[in-house]
């Protein structure tokens, strides 16, 4: 049923994260027939599919082509080719190479440093612990698998919190610095509830967060085109539905020979670099703490 549940909810990623550390596991200690007996096969299976394949065949159904954009798009292109340009709820983001393992830190401070500390100085009674080397292997698998994708956002580690927080329990009698633990781990929920307390006060949101959101919900005629000077941000895609389009310098100066009125983001640090663009026909709409909008009619 719990795998089923998954299928509806994320699709087929459930079973990518749990069934090979799993399989791994049973490798590693032999634990072959707990596989076969402690698992009800027989009447799992049936259960599962009961619980996703008629959802899966209404969707295909009612709208053509699902399987393939979901099982396939969402699935394999998405995590393999940021450059995917099949989305049609969002766009794939792009990241450095690794960036789920800083995820992972920052999420899970200051537990996930507690344990892997703790898991290093008694890495000799570990590797024969073999609860120890399930959550270990549940925990490490996630990060390793998105390690070389670079579309994913930083909730993509909310898998590996339950064995965090199982090594936790079971260390809890032999970890040090636990008051400390819980001042951080109870004191950064506090700040960020205060962030977004301070961000509603006089439009700081606006103001300085890093997003193109509100230049393109507050300034951008819909009517005219929009264009980013160079690479394009996530943010700007999602917000103008992928209306915006990527232009150079170059282009961008050719645009401003013709006669068409548009619309065009520039990041202050372009300008920086680009000092010799010239802006003048160009008015300022709105401003974020990084990014302008400019219009030109």
């Amino acid at each position: 049923m719990g795998v089923g549940l998954g299928l509806l909810a994320k699709g087929p990623i459930v079973i990518i994260l749990t069934a090979p550390p799993l399989f791994v596991w049973v490798l590693l200690f032999g634990q072959f027939k707990n596989l076969l007996t402690r698992i009800p096969w027989l009447i799992g299976l049936p259960i599962l599919a009961l619980t996703a394949i008629p959802w899966y065949v209404l969707a295909e159904k009612n709208s053509e082509g699902f399987i393939d954009y979901f099982i396939v798009g969402e699935h394999f292109k998405r995590f393999f080719d940021s450059s995917w340009k099949g989305d049609k709820y969002g766009f794939p983001k792009t990241q450095p190479l690794g960036i789920v393992w800083l995820f992972l830190l920052g999420m899970a401070l200051p537990w996930v440093q507690m344990i892997f500390v703790k898991l290093w100085k008694d890495r000799k009674n570990v590797v024969k612990n073999k609860w120890l080397v399930f959550l270990l292997g549940w925990l490490l698998w996630t990060p390793m698998f998105f390690t070389i994708s670079k579309s994913l956002i930083h909730t993509y580690v909310l898998p590996v919190m339950p064995p965090i927080a199982l090594i936790v329990f079971y260390y809890w009698d032999e970890l040090k610095n636990k008051k400390a633990g819980v001042i951080i781990s109870l004191v950064l929920p506090c700040l960020a509830a205060l962030t977004l307390m301070l961000g509603l006060v006089n439009n700081n949101f606006e103001k300085y967060s890093n997003t193109d959101k509100y230049l393109i919900e507050d300034y951008w005629d819909s009517s005219e085109p929009l264009y980013y000077l160079g690479t394009k941000s996530y943010s700007s895609q999602f917000y103008s539905n992928g209306k915006v389009k990527s232009l150079s310098i170059e282009e961008l100066k050719e645009k401003m020979k013709q006669q068409d009125p548009f619309q065009i983001i520039i990041s202050d640090r372009t300008l920086r670099k680009q000092k010799e663009l010239d802006i003048a026909p160009l008015s300022v709409e709105g401003t974020s703490m990084k990014n302008k909008i400019y219009s030109y009619h």
